[in-house]
């Protein structure tokens, strides 16, 4: 079953790849710096949130997590 909905996806994605509509892209500077720009953006946002997912260096008493962490304990008492 699984493999039938594999096959359908992909042969519908090699349809819209070969269609006539499809025009070739030119590859000049413009195409590059959007490419090379998009890149980097995403690099940067899997970088910062690995980076905060395992540290979040959040030390401030009025962080909401405070309040949160509070009333579950004073909850449980």
């Amino acid at each position: 079953m699984i493999s039938l909905i594999l096959q359908n996806i992909l042969s519908i994605g090699i349809f819209i790849l070969q269609h006539e509509t499809m025009q070739p892209v030119e590859k000049d500077f413009w195409f590059y710096f959007v490419y090379v720009a998009s890149t980097l953006i995403v690099l940067a946002v899997i970088i910062l949130t690995v980076k905060y997912l395992i540290n979040p260096k959040e030390e401030s008493k009025n962080h909401i997590k405070r309040i949160i962490l509070e009333d579950e304990g004073e909850n449980q008492n």
